[in-house]
């Protein structure tokens, strides 16, 4: 690794980098949970034991959730709490990759740039203020890239097993990381240092296998989710080809003009390595100055090809299963724009035209971040909120009324036939967790196929009737429910645009007067 100097400067510059971003985390971060991040309130909300199911009633690993009831066991079970772990990770991120990409590159301005588009990006402040494992994976993901290509300078045990270890992690995790050990086989079997061949393939042989040995338990519990892959291809409704497409266009529009230029760039950069390789051949030698290292290289090629396969893997498992993979699932991404401008950045010769080029690539990296809109070191709404269960549950606390849970989850009417009760706890989990209501008696669930009629409730006082989904999506829901005159709903209140409160009168046709 180069062992190029940083100057009290740079260190200042990392240091405000790294507290501005932890700011803007964590000033939402009391903001109102959403439904996925409800589901972790739920999963961790009482016993140890009771996290493995529920977790896996929800298509994830339980690992996550281990670490969360850990974490609300010590600092307690409220928005923050349930938050904390993800905040931390999205935060040092910023020094982390500041300092690994400085350490593989030796190039301080082009981590700099790196660094301000991972402290700003606007996708990365979401994730790292969601209770769900996302920024978690981001963070490993860089640190296991890290180690990967360290093995082309320091093959050392420790690293090696690091890496082998922090693989697996990824994966139990979230599952759609096995895309980036997918990559890692395409890229880092070959020796791309010169070492002799026959000895790193079969270590890398070696070391990839014992990470899919190590990944067995994971895909074991993906059978469940394939056996329900119908109720996700219903839910997601849209096919690879455009679900990709968004992708690219709204979690990546700056960023991918960035992507677009600086692949350029590489083109570039493996047109020079190549003739450097061949240099070294003819003469033995290669200017110090002009060289582009082998592991400078590795590392910037591994990340871009993150994006690629993803895409790839995406069509791959539509066609073979479901389009179930929505854009947070391949949130791993968001950093991967920032890590290649800065490996292009590094291979800018000569080294004297390096902080010029950063001057400019930073600017595009701001653009990149912002996605064109603002950002504020003092909001008090989390960006992308359009829940909030936290002031519903008050409304719903202060009244002993029934309440009517139509929460919109992708397993409703798979689970509602189910006859075990953690099934219907499950669709109960919006008002079952950190905003749980005081008597669960008096909370009934609705799904897709059932009409209110078939609840069977009492008269009583007007029962509060709350469904998750759009105003004009909603009012096409109650209407499906409103069988007859006797059922009249009336609209209350949108809790933000994905969230709506009705009440209904508790009357029936053959009731008495």
């Amino acid at each position: 690794m180069p062992h190029t100097s940083i100057s009290r400067w740079a260190l200042s510059y990392i240091a405000i980098l790294t507290l501005a971003a932890g700011w803007i985390r964590w000033v939402t971060l009391d903001d109102s949970l959403w439904i996925d991040e409800l589901h972790t309130s739920w999963t961790v909300a009482d016993s140890l034991a009771d996290v493995d199911i529920r977790a896996s009633i929800g298509n994830n690993h339980p690992l996550f959730f281990w670490c969360t009831w850990l974490g609300i066991h010590v600092w307690g079970h409220h928005e923050i709490g349930l938050r904390l772990l993800p905040w931390l990770a999205g935060t040092i991120l910023v020094p982390s990759s500041f300092w690994m990409i400085r350490s593989r590159t030796g190039s301080v301005p082009a981590a700099a740039v790196a660094a301000l588009g991972l402290a700003f990006d606007r996708e990365l402040i979401y994730f790292a203020g969601e209770a769900r494992p996302y920024a978690v994976v981001q963070l490993l993901t860089l640190v296991h890239v890290f180690l990967g290509t360290s093995l082309l300078r320091n093959p050392s045990s420790q690293i090696r097993i690091a890496w082998i270890l922090t693989g697996p992690i990824l994966v139990y995790l979230h599952f759609t990381s096995a895309v980036v050990l997918a990559s890692e086989v395409a890229i880092l079997w070959w020796p791309w240092d010169g070492k002799p061949r026959y000895r790193w393939r079969t270590n890398r042989t070696v070391d990839f296998l014992a990470m899919a040995t190590l990944c067995v338990p994971a895909v074991v519990r993906l059978n469940p989710v394939y056996q329900r892959r119908s109720n996700w291809q219903g839910f997601a409704g849209f096919q690879f080809e455009w679900q990709s497409l968004r992708y690219v266009v709204n979690v990546l529009p700056g960023a991918s003009v960035l992507l677009l230029i600086l692949g350029s760039a590489m083109l570039l950069a493996v047109i020079k390595f190549v003739s450097f390789k061949t240099q070294a051949g003819n003469r033995n030698e290669v200017s110090q100055e002009a060289a582009i290292r082998p592991d400078v290289f590795v590392w910037t090629l591994l990340w871009f090809a993150f994006l690629v396969t993803s895409l790839l893997f995406n069509a791959a498992i539509s066609a073979w299963a479901a389009p179930i993979f929505f854009i947070r699932y391949f949130s791993y991404l968001l950093p991967v724009p920032y890590i290649v401008a800065a490996g292009c950045l590094s291979m800018v010769r000569p080294q004297k035209w390096q902080p010029y080029a950063c001057a400019v690539v930073a600017l595009a990296t701001l653009l990149a971040a912002s996605r064109g809109q603002p950002i504020s070191l003092f909001q008090t709404d989390r960006i992308h909120a359009a829940e909030d269960w936290q002031s519903l549950s008050q409304t719903l606390r202060n009244s002993k009324r029934v309440v009517i849970l139509s929460s919109g989850l992708i397993e409703s009417a798979d689970y509602a036939n189910r006859p075990e009760p953690i099934f219907h706890e499950y669709l109960e989990l919006p008002l079952r967790g950190l905003y749980r209501i005081p008597n669960p008696d008096l909370l009934h669930v609705m799904t897709p196929t059932k009409i209110y009629g078939e609840l069977q409730l009492p008269s009583g006082p007007p029962a509060w009737v709350v469904v998750r989904g759009s105003r004009e999506k909603a009012s096409k829901q109650i209407q499906r429910w409103q069988t007859d005159e006797s059922h009249q709903f009336q609209f209350v209140r949108s809790y933000r645009r994905n969230l709506q409160l009705y009440q209904v009168r508790l009357e029936h046709p053959d009731s008495n007067p």
